[in-house]
């Protein structure tokens, strides 16, 4: 299954996608977000990347620890990945095994 609009995507992403859409029934108002969920996983892979690259720590221009900016991509970005699973449905539990918010 060949999709255009998969094309950016890295290998795993577009597999990904590609097996979303074969193995769901995703309806076509929701593909833009199986393509957006894709694009998150590159985005959490590319943080990652950079994260591995540069560590997760440097020491700024006054001596202090700091925290790589990537971090914080890569945690919003995988709470996104998540949001966008759940909105599409593609847990095997109920929708009622969600705790409810507090």
């Amino acid at each position: 299954m060949k999709n255009k609009d998969l094309d950016h995507l890295s290998e795993y992403s577009r597999r990904w996608a590609e097996g979303v859409l074969t193995d769901y029934e995703i309806e076509d108002a929701q593909r833009p977000l199986v393509v957006l969920a894709a694009q998150t996983l590159d985005k959490i892979a590319e943080a990652e990347r950079i994260i591995n690259e540069d560590g997760a720590f440097f020491t700024d221009k006054a001596g202090k620890p700091r925290k790589h900016p990537a971090l914080d991509c890569q945690r919003n970005d995988k709470i996104a990945f998540a949001r966008l699973c759940r909105e599409l449905a593609l847990s095997d539990e109920p929708t009622e095994a969600r705790p409810p918010r507090i």
